[in-house]
């Protein structure tokens, strides 16, 4: 039972941080585009259901997906201050 839940967490996670971190550096190529935000919204319903599917939760993704997005550009700057361009 623990281990079910700590995977669906871990995956959701996972899944999260890396359609987030792509996502993110998309958005600075359509940066400008009218109805960009229409695409993040299709991207959230798409990556709810590749959670669910796999078996992550997909509430968590969502959120996680939200949180990547938000303070991409801190953590791009920290990532490159830490280890160079």
């Amino acid at each position: 039972m623990v281990r079910e839940i700590f995977h669906s967490f871990f995956d959701a996670l996972v899944l999260a941080t890396i359609a987030g971190s792509v996502w993110a550096r998309l958005l600075t190529w359509l940066a400008g585009q009218t109805l960009s935000y229409m695409l993040t919204l299709a991207a959230i319903l798409v990556l709810y259901y590749v959670a669910e599917l796999v078996g992550a939760s997909g509430a968590i993704t969502i959120l996680m997906f939200g949180l990547v997005l938000r303070t991409w550009k801190r953590l791009q700057a920290g990532w490159y201050g830490r280890f160079g361009s």
